[in-house]
């Protein structure tokens, strides 16, 4: 049974009837900044300290790794940041016999969906445990990746466009100006044709 309620936690003290229950718990941290939290966290949860150092140092390769107690997921979730540039915060899955613990580089994520679906009451989430879970939140990710692709091809069309203009612009000046110098040459040619004619 996946535990639906959503809460931010400050008391760490309540994720303790959360360590050892029943229930599948997902447990988010967004930003690595309050190491004494990290290690709370770590504790109540039986979390190796190498899985923890990998979880919360940044940058780490992605990798898939077996600890005591955890199975680790490192990977990284592209995205456009404030400037307009691509970025691509970590995201650690600590994976659990009934909990999964995800550590974020930076707060915002891409896992909107699965919260929708948890929140829906979806069968698979409700049954499936932390491994489902942690599916579901690494096939968002990858899915990202296509919506990026995306957003980067639409940019560049709209470079290329802009491009185009420019150039049909230049060319357009520039013929233009030709123009005006053959008319010119053209005007004196017939006038000194017809001041040879005269004489």
């Amino acid at each position: 049974m996946l535990f639906r309620s959503e809460q931010p936690v400050e008391d760490l003290s309540r994720l303790e009837a959360f360590a050892h229950g029943e229930t599948v718990t997902w447990i988010d941290v967004q930003g690595m900044g309050d190491e004494g939290t990290l290690r709370r966290i770590a504790g109540l949860f039986g979390i190796h300290p190498l899985a923890l150092e990998d979880a919360v140092n940044v940058p780490q390769r992605a990798k898939v790794q077996e600890h005591p107690g955890h199975l680790l997921v490192i990977g990284r979730v592209p995205c456009i940041d404030e400037e307009g540039q691509v970025a691509t915060p970590q995201v650690c899955l600590l994976i659990g016999p009934r909990h999964l613990i995800t550590f974020q580089e930076r707060p915002g994520d891409v896992f909107d969906a699965v919260r929708a679906r948890i929140r829906a009451g979806r069968p698979q989430m409700r049954t499936g445990g932390p491994a489902y879970l942690a599916y579901a939140l690494l096939d968002a990710v990858v899915d990202h990746y296509f919506v990026l692709l995306e957003q980067i091809g639409l940019h560049m069309e709209a470079i290329e466009e802009e491009r185009d203009e420019v150039f049909v612009t230049f060319l357009t000046r520039n013929n233009q100006g030709s123009h005006s110098i053959l008319d010119r040459k053209s005007t004196r040619l017939n006038s000194s044709h017809s001041s040879v004619s005269r004489m």
